[in-house]
């Protein structure tokens, strides 16, 4: 379906809101008007565009799949291989994360398995950018990088060990009946 069907069809509800004598004919019109620019292309695309429109309108940043020209369907565009800057910056983000309890273990294991990108020297460097020490028998990356997920679960494990439990282990006594307007001395 192209945009221009979505347009004939908005058309038509004008002619028949037109004869009903609505009040919101101008609006509809003006949004058929508004569709003119788009009518050849596919509706799919069409509601990609709103969305990445709304996201500008929402967070004033144009998203980076925006494009002015088609991509080459041959080439793939690779994402682009994580610093150990942004790495770190990762890492740092999610140690402060470790006590909110929003935060997953799932989400933990994702965003740190990012750091696959990274050769066994970045990550090397990784830690001593922040700080840390990875345990001398990993020597692999992905023994590496479980080292530094583990870092992280971890810190929140210790976090949620020292919370105060919220479940009660007793229940909470019963509120007294309200009194119903007898008193001492009434008889029944």
């Amino acid at each position: 379906m192209k945009v221009a069907e979505l347009q004939q069809f908005l058309s038509q509800i004008v002619n028949f809101v037109e004869a009903t004598g609505a009040s919101k004919l101008a609006v509809l019109t003006q949004t058929v008007e508004c569709l003119e620019p788009f009518k050849t292309q596919e509706l799919a695309a069409f509601n990609q565009f709103l969305r990445l429109a709304d996201e500008y309108v929402r967070t004033g940043v144009l998203p980076e799949t925006l494009k002015t020209t088609k991509p080459r369907a041959s080439k793939a565009r690779k994402a682009a291989k994580l610093t150990v800057a942004e790495a770190a910056q990762l890492f740092r983000a999610l140690n402060e994360r470790a006590t909110d309890p929003t935060l997953d273990y799932f989400t933990i294991d994702a965003e740190i398995s990012k750091f696959n990108d990274l050769s066994i020297a970045q990550l090397k460097d990784l830690a001593k950018e922040v700080n840390r020490t990875v345990p001398p028998h990993r020597k692999k990356k992905p023994e590496i990088v479980a080292a530094f997920k583990q870092m992280i679960k971890d810190q929140k494990e210790n976090y949620e060990r020292h919370q105060p439990q919220t479940a009660q282990t007793t229940p909470a006594p019963e509120p007294a009946p309200a009194s119903v307007g007898i008193e001492p001395g009434d008889t029944l």
